[in-house]
């Protein structure tokens, strides 16, 4: 069924994704943009919005396999995968490859074989199918957690960008979800905890968790504290816990707010009802030491939701810097070195 494709004209040219493109310059109404390099990946959401508000109709991404001579096998189809995945969770109205097929000579004759990323191409469009991007999950420190919204379930891609030996498994309430696959098509049912949540095996390969319920996607990238930015130097400051769930129904539950170390938190214990579609707003108080260093603080949000009882811990985040230090940066080639100026 393959052969009749075995050769196929180039439709298009792709741009790279870091070119400007200025909205007169091509007299088409559709772009696709090459993610040749991982760092076409990091803007990439930006310039395809920027694209349709230009006026073109349908912005595409082109991701073309890795050289088999720069990278071992695994690494190759997993940074390759990601690409896919990613490209599609920036918006790309379509997801173009090269075939992932090719011919080989035999005594009989030409045969036509798929590659191996033909395999992973074909478990990322089977399980994502229509979907279209959703938030992106904090779940931990180096796991990227994209989510795709169907019709009426979602499905969540997930891997660690900086694993442990043999991977480690990350828990996370994801309602009625009850298996995740690999890239090759390999389902493997998910566990959960003693407080109701998925356990999910991941590593830095992504996986794939399919029917996910909505609501709990939407609850827990809806919590998060005001205001996420504190000046240096400022010990005790009020602040909000946040639950901007536009949810259809009521909803009403309790929780523990855990802060970093060193910093205090009053009170800690708090319970919430919402109307259907209404924030809600938990005031505390927060003490930071005053020689606190800036960074980004992770608080954690131990939620236990009334009606369906699901359990859910969320992280939030609270950046302490200091509003009149200015911080620039600058990279340059000299002599064959990358020099980072800092």
């Amino acid at each position: 069924a393959l052969r009749e494709f075995i050769t196929v004209p180039r439709i298009a040219t792709p741009i790279s994704a870091n070119d400007e493109v200025n909205g007169a310059a091509l007299p088409v109404e559709q772009v696709t943009l090459a993610v040749q390099n991982a760092s076409d990946l990091w803007q990439l959401a930006e310039r395809i919005k920027t694209l349709k508000n230009q006026g073109y109709e349908e912005v595409s991404a082109y991701v073309p396999p890795l050289g088999p001579d720069r990278f071992a096998r695994e690494p190759r189809l997993v940074e390759w995968a990601r690409r896919v995945l990613e490209a599609r969770h920036a918006g790309a109205d379509v997801v173009y490859v090269p075939q992932p097929w090719q011919g080989r000579a035999t005594l009989q004759g030409t045969v036509v074989e798929p590659v191996e990323e033909y395999l992973l191409f074909r478990t990322i469009a089977a399980l994502l199918g229509d979907a279209r991007p959703g938030p992106v999950i904090s779940v931990a420190e180096q796991v990227r957690c994209l989510t795709f919204r169907g019709a009426s379930h979602a499905v969540i891609a997930m891997w660690d960008d900086a694993p442990p030996p043999g991977g480690r498994t990350v828990a996370m309430q994801l309602g009625t979800a009850g298996r995740q696959v690999d890239l090759w098509g390999r389902s493997t049912p998910l566990r959960r905890d003693a407080s109701g949540r998925h356990l999910v095996t991941i590593s830095a390969t992504p996986v794939l968790i399919e029917q996910v319920e909505p609501w709990a996607i939407d609850f827990a990238t809806s919590v998060s504290m005001e205001p996420a930015v504190i000046e240096s130097g400022t010990e005790l400051v009020r602040q909000e816990i946040v639950l901007d769930c536009a949810a259809a129904a009521s909803m009403s539950g309790n929780g523990v707010l855990d802060p970093p170390p060193g910093i205090e938190v009053s009170p800690r214990a708090f319970s919430f009802t919402a109307c259907a579609g209404e924030p809600v707003r938990i005031p505390v108080q927060v003490r930071y030491p005053h020689n606190e260093p800036a960074g980004e603080k992770k608080f954690v949000a131990r939620i236990t939701r009334v009606d369906p009882a699901y359990y859910f811990e969320i992280l939030m985040t609270v950046e302490v810097r200091m509003s009149d230090i200015e911080v620039s940066g600058r990279a340059t080639i000299e002599r064959g070195d990358l020099l980072l100026r800092h």
